[in-house]
């Protein structure tokens, strides 16, 4: 969502924070997740599940440079700091795993309310 943008064309593609905040405001009309999940794990664990999962086909993004999603990785880290929206999830671990970790934290938000 938002924060994906803020981070590839923003951040990492030099477009700037602030131009995609006011396109995100005119497109979407300010609509924002109450959550966002941010799943991190080592660059090169990344890599090579990119790898696994394109058949070595890369996208238009997943094709550039490792400078670039390295930018990509300080983009979102930045962002993440000081938002409390943002659940910032190790996801160095199996899918399963993973999964549980990010389960955990939606349960709450699907716990009827009083």
């Amino acid at each position: 969502f938002v924060l994906s943008s803020r981070a590839y064309q923003g951040l990492a593609g030099g477009l700037g924070d602030e131009e995609v905040r006011v396109l995100h405001q005119i497109g979407s009309d300010g609509l924002l997740p109450c959550r966002t999940f941010l799943l991190e794990a080592p660059g090169e664990d990344v890599a090579e599940r990119l790898r696994m999962r394109g058949g070595g086909e890369a996208d238009a993004i997943g094709g550039r440079n490792a400078r670039y999603h390295a930018d990509v990785g300080r983009g979102f880290a930045g962002l993440a700091q000081g938002d409390d929206t943002v659940v910032q999830v190790d996801a160095s671990g199996s899918a399963d795993e993973v999964h549980a970790a990010v389960m955990e934290e939606v349960e709450p938000l699907l716990a009827p309310t009083s």
